[in-house]
């Protein structure tokens, strides 16, 4: 289990609705190894104690039954109300319940009266909403996995890995995943006869119907080759699955053993800054939004447009938007240009190694999501920074700069470029630089700033989040 579950496991209680809850999660352990702990019949061939002790201080996602194996590790706790059997959570764990949308509201009293925690649900389109053909493991529609966050369901498909679990660990940010005990079962048997690792007496509501073993079987064929284009690593920990012989399979031990074997791989980097000196004043702040507003109304008097350099998803933007259009909220109007490759991350240099593992092509989000938000063509600009920056720089000063560029040659280009275009008393935010995290995921980011800088006198300051793991980085251009 990792320390941040049990953070976030409070804080999720300050969100009233689940859509909130889930975008809150969002990719809150992203560079984390997902450990899958479903309840196949492999599963009981591991030494309880020794799962356990490998596990212990991993991201460690339970289905259902697996749950009692590993219930003094486990993050989260996935879970339907079928097949049920008695549990006894663990105060810290993330509770997360699939309910069958055709019947939710009955599904969501049973569990209430059953006195079970309930951090997350979320429907699942089921009966009569869809039919045999249109479900997950039928369609083989990959990119339906992220309706959980899209749309606030999911869809039906055979067993909990393909309704909850793939969706969950995209929505986290994990690249990297391990599942143990997905055995799916023989596609020659009958429904009858799909084994657990469990051996107590569970009623059984629901089973496969004919043929769906064979077909989810199937259907992991395809399922790796969208993995492999997401840039995702899965592994399957199970000498007798029927999952597709194209994934990687391990074994326990390969736990600690890989782990050791990246530690003795990993070249020396920076990772903090060589300049600390730089660093004067630092603010408390409470969350994303209450960090821009207050770094950004600092430059109300400063002339000059917004510029986000590494667009992504859109979320700063959102934030600055939303900011703008609000009277009530005293941050000037500005034109807002954004930058990005859209085609995720470029190839990444040796500056940039580390444990994260960056790869070409990660984190690609489709422009579209700039235009719904109103941004005008001409000032979104698409392709890698060296060939389009240089040519589409805005005419008008530059009074907020926003660098999400991640990768050292994207953060060079940038800052070669654009610096003298930020205004005097102009703000330059950094999402990589000092803090832990981001300074061992993104060493080229921190040595792209500190090369830059080196033989300037800034002040680089520090917001701290409540949370206390989060620190951003930022400077005002001092007028000359």
């Amino acid at each position: 289990m990792k320390q941040l579950t049990k953070q976030l496991k409070q804080e999720l209680i300050n969100f009233d609705s689940i859509e909130e809850r889930l975008h809150f999660l969002k990719n809150k352990y992203e560079g984390e190894t997902a450990y899958i702990v479903t309840c196949g019949p492999s599963l009981a061939k591991h030494n309880v104690d020794e799962l356990n002790e490998r596990l212990k201080d991993k991201l460690v996602i339970s289905i259902k039954q697996g749950y009692n194996v590993v219930k003094d590790v486990a993050d989260f706790h996935l879970m339907n109300t079928y097949n049920f059997s008695p549990y006894t959570w663990k105060d810290d764990t993330i509770v997360y319940w699939s309910l069958s949308k055709s019947y939710a509201d009955e599904q969501l009293n049973r569990i209430i009266e059953m006195s079970a925690p309930i951090d997350l649900y979320i429907p699942v389109i089921n009966p009569p909403f869809l039919n045999a053909t249109q479900t997950t493991q039928a369609t083989c529609n990959w990119d339906d996995f992220y309706m959980m966050e899209t749309h606030t369901e999911v869809k039906h498909g055979v067993g909990m890995m393909y309704e909850l679990a793939i969706p969950l660990i995209l929505l986290l940010g994990c690249k990297n995943v391990v599942v143990m005990g997905w055995d799916l079962g023989d596609p020659n048997g009958k429904p009858e006869d799909l084994e657990h690792s469990y051996n107590h007496n569970v009623e059984k509501i629901t089973r496969p119907q004919e043929g769906e073993i064979a077909e989810t079987m199937r259907s992991t064929d395809s399922l790796f080759d969208w993995l492999k284009e997401k840039n995702i690593d899965f592994k399957i920990l199970s000498d007798e699955s029927y999952v597709s012989s194209k994934f990687d399979r391990m074994q326990l031990s390969d736990i600690s053993s890989e782990k050791q074997k990246e530690k003795q791989l990993l070249p020396k980097h920076p990772n903090t800054s060589k300049y600390p000196s730089r660093l004067f004043d630092s603010i408390k702040v409470g969350d994303w939004d209450d960090y821009f507003l207050k770094v950004i109304q600092n430059v109300n008097n400063v002339d000059g447009c917004f510029v986000e350099m590494g667009f992504g998803q859109g979320d700063s933007v959102s934030i600055i938007k939303n900011f703008m259009e609000d009277d009530g909220v005293d941050i000037k109007n500005r034109d807002i240009w954004v930058y990005d490759s859209f085609e995720g991350f470029p190839e990444p240099t040796k500056e940039d190694y580390s444990r994260r593992n960056v790869k070409k092509g990660e984190r690609t989000h489709p422009e579209s999501i700039a235009y719904n938000m109103g941004i005008p063509k001409n000032r979104v600009i698409k392709g890698w920074f060296e060939n389009t920056l240089i040519d589409n720089i805005p005419d008008e000063s530059i009074a907020v700069l926003h660098l999400d560029c991640d990768l050292y040659e994207s953060y060079k280009t940038c800052l070669n470029i654009l610096y003298d275009k930020v205004a005097k008393g102009g703000l330059i935010m950094f999402d990589e630089y000092m803090s832990n995290t981001q300074a061992t995921n993104f060493p080229g980011a921190v040595q792209a700033i500190d090369e830059f800088f080196n033989d300037k006198n800034v002040n680089i300051q520090v917001a701290q989040f409540d949370n206390e793991k989060v620190q951003k980085f930022y400077m005002y251009k001092e007028k000359k």
